[in-house]
C-alpha cells in the first residue's frame, strides 16, 4: 500500500533548506521532503509511505530478503526522483533496525540497495533523531518543562532518550531494545493475547531501559501504539480519515491506556472471545477485517504503561512525528552551516 500526502503549497519557504530523507523501517520505506528554518518546527511538503516486509522477510530466508531488499531499492529510487522534483536540495537515504538486522547477510551486500543507503543508523543516533523530532515539534508552553523523555515505539525496536530542550537539544541518556512492535505483537499471540501472561514475558526486556533518570518534567511517545490510540480519542466518527495534526501534541493521561487494557482483560471471560478481538478491530481500524491494529495497539501500550509507571508519569505527550523528522531537521541545519 502507498500513501501519499502533499502539502497545498509546494513553493519553497522563504529563508527555508528544503531537504529530504527517505528511511527504510521494518514495516515501511517512507520519504518526508520538508522546508527547515533554523529554530522553526519542520514545514512538510510532501511524504509518502510504501509499506514493505524486511522484518518478516528476515525470519524466512536469504532469498526472501533479497526479494525484499530488491523491492525497497525500487521505492527509495522513486522516493529520490519524487524528492528531486520537489526541489529538495539535499537528499539522505537512511535506515534503522530492519537494516541493522540484515546487514552482514550474503543477500545485503549482493543488493542493489546496500549502496543507495547513506547511513544506517546505531540505536544511539536513532535515539537522538527521536528526541530531535520530540523536542523540535511541540511547543514549548505546551510541553512545560526543560528535562523531557522521549520513548519511541518503532516496529522494529524501542528507543528512549532524555536530553535539555536547548537550543541546541541535548541528549544526555538512551536506551535502545530490540523489542519493536513486530516482537511485541508475537509475543503477545504467543501468550494467547492475554495480557497477564504477556505482561510475564514482555517487561522484563525492559529492564536496562528503567536505569535512565527519572527526574522528568515530561514524557512524548511517538510511534503507532500511541498515535493510533490518540486517534480514537480525538476522532468525531469511526469513519473519519486519521489526521496526525489532531493526534500530535494530544496530552493523555495512563488511565486511559490501563482502561483499554483492563476490557482486553475480560475477552477470555467471554463465551466468543475471537467476536471481542474483531469488534476492537473493527473499532480501531473500520472495514479493516482480519487486520492486526487491535492486537498492536494493545501490545505497544502494556509496556507503555509500564515505562510511565517506572518513570513516575501519569499523563504523555503525543507525537505524530518521528526518526526521520529529526533526520530531516539534522540535515536542514547542515546545509545552514
Amino acid at each position: 500500500m502507498v500513501k501519499h500526502i502533499d502539502a497545498e503549497v509546494d513553493l519553497q519557504t522563504a529563508g527555508a533548506k528544503r531537504v529530504a530523507v527517505i528511511e527504510i523501517g521494518s514495516r515501511a520505506t517512507r520519504l518526508l521532503v520538508a522546508d527547515v528554518i533554523r529554530g522553526q518546527p519542520l514545514i512538510t511538503v510532501t511524504t509518502s509511505v510504501d509499506d514493505t516486509r524486511l522484518m518478516e522477510a528476515a525470519a524466512l530466508s536469504e532469498a526472501a530478503i533479497l526479494h525484499e531488499l530488491d523491492n525497497i531499492y525500487g521505492i527509495v529510487t522513486r522516493c529520490r526522483e519524487r524528492a528531486i522534483r520537489s526541489n529538495a536540495t539535499a537528499v539522505k537515504v537512511f535506515a534503522t533496525e530492519a537494516i541493522r538486522q540484515v546487514r552482514d547477510t550474503n543477500a545485503f551486500r549482493n543488493s542493489r540497495l546496500a549502496a543507495s543507503i547513506d547511513q544506517i543508523l546505531d540505536e544511539k543516533a536513532e535515539a537522538n533523531c527521536s528526541l530531535i523530532s520530540g523536542l523540535t515539534a511541540l511547543d514549548r508552553f505546551k510541553l512545560g518543562g526543560d528535562k523531557i523523555l522521549v520513548i519511541d515505539q518503532g516496529a522494529g525496536s524501542m528507543e528512549l532518550a532524555s536530553g535539555k530542550r536547548g537550543p541546541p537539544v541535548e541528549m544526555t541518556e538512551f536506551s535502545g531494545v530490540k523489542l519493536g512492535g513486530n516482537l511485541l505483537l508475537k509475543l503477545f499471540r504467543e501468550n494467547g493475547l492475554d495480557p497477564k501472561a504477556y505482561r510475564a514475558a514482555a517487561l522484563p526486556m525492559l529492564k536496562q531501559c528503567e536505569t535512565l533518570n527519572r527526574d522528568l518534567d515530561r514524557v512524548i511517545v511517538q510511534g503507532t501504539a500511541a498515535t493510533k490510540f490518540a486517534w480514537l480519542l480525538v476522532r468525531k466518527s469511526k469513519m473519519e480519515k486519521y489526521d496526525p495534526k489532531r493526534v500530535h501534541g494530544a496530552k493523555l493521561h495512563r488511565k486511559q491506556l490501563e482502561f483499554i487494557v483492563s476490557n482486553v482483560e475480560t475477552f477470555s471471560l467471554d463465551k466468543n472471545p475471537k467476536k471481542k478481538w474483531a469488534d476492537l478491530q473493527e473499532f480501531i481500524n473500520p472495514g479493516e477485517y482480519g487486520g492486526d491494529a487491535a492486537e498492536r495497539v494493545v501490545a505497544g501500550i502494556i509496556p507503555l504503561i509500564h515505562l510511565l509507571t517506572i518513570f513516575h508519569k501519569n499523563e504523555f505527550v503525543v507525537s505524530a512525528y518521528g526518526t526521520r523528522h529529526g533526520m530531516a531537521w539534522r540535515l536542514g541545519q547542515q546545509s545552514m552551516a
